[in-house]
């Protein structure tokens, strides 16, 4: 299925417009409630996507929290997420997002059939696209359909409904979203969503 990607001008770019971020005025490493809205409205989930893990000489296939945790040894909870995304070599591999968070999160946005992409490729520049969020999401992975692949993504509906947040080189997505939405996510997807904290340490 082909993809149209339409590409805005940044400085007009009012896609995120009903989304409350933080002010950040200090130098410390970024947590979730950092990087994600503040809106009262929101909770925040991890996705988790393909990965791989090397630990005591092998590497382990992983795509799962299920497996990802029985192989990390810890419990599964988002402050052990964060410890493993501290202490374990963890290697990205494909962005797909299974059917069942991505029905439920075109579902949520039925009258905005539109996808805001913003990109931030290094600290210095934006790019912007709109694509129609059943067509990407139907794509093999997120970043690869993309005309640029590395850097920071953000992405929302056009009703600014939920927000969610990746990097190339994390294998973990953050979904800022209604509290009904993200409830929802965990208990219909319990191997690949996890309800985190604003507190969880963002970037390492």
């Amino acid at each position: 299925m082909d993809l149209k990607i339409e590409s805005m001008e940044p400085h007009s770019f009012n896609g995120f417009s009903k989304f409350e971020f933080k002010e950040i005025t200090k130098h410390r490493k970024l947590l979730i409630g950092d990087v994600l809205p503040q809106n009262k409205s929101l909770s925040y989930s991890a996705i988790i996507t393909e990965l791989f893990i090397e630990k005591n000489g092998k590497e382990y296939n992983i795509s799962d929290f299920k497996r990802f945790f029985d192989i990390c040894g810890f419990e599964p909870n988002w402050k052990n997420l964060q410890k493993a995304r501290t202490e374990l070599n963890l290697i990205e591999g494909k962005k797909k997002l299974s059917s069942q968070i991505t029905s439920r999160l075109e579902k949520s946005t039925a009258s905005s059939p539109s996808l805001y992409i913003r990109c931030r490729p290094d600290s210095a520049s934006v790019l912007v696209w709109k694509v129609l969020l059943e067509r990407y999401f139907a794509g093999e992975d997120l970043l690869n359909v993309l005309p640029h692949r590395f850097g920071e993504f953000e992405l929302t509906d056009e009703s600014n409904t939920w927000y969610l947040r990746m990097a190339d080189d994390d294998p973990f997505l953050f979904l800022a979203g209604p509290k009904a939405l993200t409830a929802e996510l965990a208990a219909a997807c319990p191997l690949h969503v996890m309800p985190v904290s604003g507190s969880m340490i963002y970037v390492l």
